[in-house]
């Protein structure tokens, strides 16, 4: 196993009230792609297009790599964030088992970004046309209100016992923007001056605002017989704005019952301290979406000129296409578990079963440009999708007494996906058949088979010489010895290429099996607690290295072994350029070095599969004479490390991939920033 545990930070979270971000390009691209013969920075390289002489590339260095130290010096991206929260309750009992609340909940932040770019002419990478500088202000208000008016009861009669609530909610979920840009910074005597009044350019500014309200009606009962016989009914009912009009309102039920055997006069097994049997069924209802997605988007940009004086009128198209009947997505799910404590309550055990199925699925729907499509996938309740699977967690506890105690969780999922409706996407071009699938990049979701699949040519090897080559029905064209082979799949007689027809499902983005572990232990005033997760089957596209693998003028691996007369015993293809060298006297390519980057290919789906270290951490107790001599009731020192170390195979910096378009592409790693590797040094005291 390849211990992958570099020192891992992400300066995108905001998590802090200030932040200061990239304002273009992935560092984890242009990084490894830079040429190492380009300098950061040069006197030699000063120009009229690159004033601060970063090393962008030239004729013969080219990159197309951005220089993510120039961008940090030029530009500056700043956020500050400053956020009020309150609550307030009112609580009014009304009988012994009756009482009244009114809650009132606010949540506010002032958030304020500024931008600018210090040189004019500033470029990020070779034969990019220059820009100006600039300065741009953004000022935003969230605020969100909510009431809630609920009335709880407890009440029994004899052996059984009832308790409950019923509510009414409102929320206001509302953010106003205003935003202004200018550019051309002014500078005197070799101050840039970075305020929008100070600089001199063209100006510009927008202003928008949202809101959604959201109103609920819920209520839950709960049923107890003498602990015997358990039952749990709830209801919810929502209306959110930022559905269609006629869809806004969605009813969520659920029901969940209970029984504990060990209860029963019958039960009489000795190692059994308890036993459960309990099943539900229920709906939730999704709402994770943008205001205003059920209607379109006017651009009121265009301009026509008509009649003999050519006078000019202001026209309007349509920016955006809408789902007008945009509605709830319900997921409903069905469980059946079983809880058990054994060995007089040292062996915990819970195991369920379940299916959740999810109707009206809310899925960006990729469509053409031409069909009016400019601003974004519409947002579509586009069809089902299945899961279900198995969930075990078991815990055992040492006996108590002693100076070494300790416990050990464990758990284990297995969970499968599968789409069962796509709705009607009319007709497959390549086939003629009825279209069943959502192609999104190089996956696919298809109605059978699980969202996000890998969809790609798929690779057999290395062509090793002429015979192999001349024998395959298509490469045969092109290709030379040291070339990838790939499996012509599709051959109607008229095929003279390998082609998306030849396409095949590589893997799934989906564990087979995630698990975790939790340890706990103390020795006298020492602990140590240790948590370890793992996710283990699942298939990633590794965007990262099919960028640095493309052959183009980049960067190279240092790891690489390219195919030779004398090195035949390798993946990596033969050496070469996947475009026309400049000043070459050939007006053709090598097809066959274009043919073995291709990124639709299996071969840059990876095993992703790991285990994790993700948190470690040692305690120790302070002796009570050196406690009470400082006026404490406790105080404990600690040290802990979070995301330690990773075991994998995978060849990416985190292979705990969040695809970009989580909904289509889950599995498509393009260079996200990998998870923070955290060591904290701490006290805890009471006083």
């Amino acid at each position: 196993l390849m211990i992958s545990n570099s020192l891992k930070r992400a300066p995108y979270e905001q998590s802090s009230p200030f932040t200061d971000n990239f304002e273009v390009g992935n560092p984890w691209y242009d990084i490894w792609n830079n040429l190492p013969i380009i300098p950061v920075q040069d006197p030699t390289l000063v120009s009229s297009n690159n004033p601060g002489g970063w090393g962008i590339g030239s004729a013969n260095a080219r990159t197309f790599s951005r220089n993510p130290v120039a961008i940090a010096n030029i530009t500056s991206n700043n956020t500050n964030f400053f956020k009020v929260l309150g609550n307030a309750f009112v609580d009014l009992k009304v009988a012994n088992w009756l009482s009244y609340r009114f809650n009132a909940g606010l949540e506010t932040s002032f958030d304020r970004a500024k931008y600018f770019r210090r040189e004019s002419n500033a470029v990020w990478y070779w034969n990019q046309s220059p820009k100006p500088s600039e300065v741009g202000e953004n000022r935003s208000q969230f605020l969100t209100y909510l009431f809630e008016h609920t009335l709880n009861f407890n009440k029994s009669f004899g052996r059984h016992s009832f308790n409950g609530v019923v509510g009414y909610t409102d929320q206001t979920i509302r953010r106003d923007i205003v935003e202004a840009r200018r550019t051309d910074l002014s500078q005197f005597g070799g101050t840039v001056y970075t305020t929008i009044v100070s600089a001199q350019g063209v100006a510009s500014g927008t202003g928008r605002n949202s809101q959604y309200l959201i109103q609920s009606v819920l209520g839950r009962l709960n049923y107890n017989l003498d602990d015997r016989y358990l039952a749990t009914f709830t209801f919810r009912s929502d209306k959110d704005s930022r559905f269609s009009p006629e869809y806004r309102t969605g009813f969520f039920p659920s029901g969940a019952l209970a029984w504990r055997i060990s209860k029963e006069n019958f039960f009489n097994i000795p190692w059994v301290s308890d036993l459960k049997i309990r099943g539900s069924y229920g709906v939730l209802g999704n709402a994770n979406l943008e205001p205003y997605q059920y209607t379109g988007y006017i651009n009121q940009a265009p301009r026509a000129v008509f009649g003999p004086d050519q006078e000019e009128f202001r026209g309007a198209t349509q920016g955006r296409l809408a789902y007008v009947e945009l509605r709830w997505e319900k997921k409903s799910t069905a469980n059946i578990g079983v809880d058990a404590a054994l060995l007089d309550n040292r062996l915990l055990v819970a195991l369920e079963v379940f299916r959740s199925k999810s109707e009206d699925v809310l899925v960006p729907l990729p469509l053409a440009g031409y069909l009016g499509n400019l601003q974004g996938d519409p947002l579509v309740n586009i069809g089902e999708i299945e899961n279900k699977g198995i969930e075990v967690e078991l815990t055992y506890r040492s006996r108590k007494g002693g100076n070494f105690l300790w416990d050990v969780s464990a758990n284990f999922a297995i969970i499968r996906n599968k789409v069962l409706a796509l709705g009607n996407l009319g007709v497959d071009d390549a086939t003629g058949q009825p279209k069943n699938y959502l192609q999104s990049g190089n996956t696919r979701s298809q109605v059978g088979r699980a969202i996000g699949e890998y969809f790609v040519l798929r690779t057999d090897g290395i062509f090793q010489n002429t015979k192999e080559i001349e024998d395959h029905a298509v490469q045969r064209r092109f290709a030379k010895p040291g070339d990838i082979r790939y499996l012509n799949v599709v051959n109607s007689g008229t095929d003279d290429d390998i082609n998306d027809l030849d396409r095949q499902f590589a893997g799934s983005p989906w564990p087979k099996l995630t698990t975790g572990l939790q340890f706990n232990s103390s020795y006298k005033r020492l602990t140590l607690s240790l948590q370890l997760y793992g996710a283990f089957g699942q298939k990633l596209y590794n965007d990262v290295r099919r960028d640095l693998d493309a052959q183009a003028y980049s960067n190279y691996r240092r790891d690489i072994s390219p195919w030779t007369p004398q090195n035949t015993n390798t993946s990596f293809p033969r050496a070469g350029v996947s475009y026309r060298l400049e000043g070459s006297t050939d007006p053709n390519v090598d097809q066959g070095i274009v043919s073995n980057v291709r990124a639709n290919t299996d071969r840059w789906v990876e095993d992703g599969s790991f285990l994790r270290v993700r948190n470690l951490e040692i305690g120790f107790m302070l002796p009570e004479s050196f406690i009470n001599r400082i006026h404490l009731t406790d105080a404990r020192l600690f040290v802990s490390g979070q995301n330690l170390v990773t075991f994998t195979k995978y060849s990416g910096l985190d292979p705990d991939v969040v695809g970009a378009n989580v909904n289509l592409e889950p599995g498509v790693d393009n260079g996200n920033y990998p998870s923070s590797r955290i060591i904290t040094l701490g006290i805890n005291f009471g006083l």
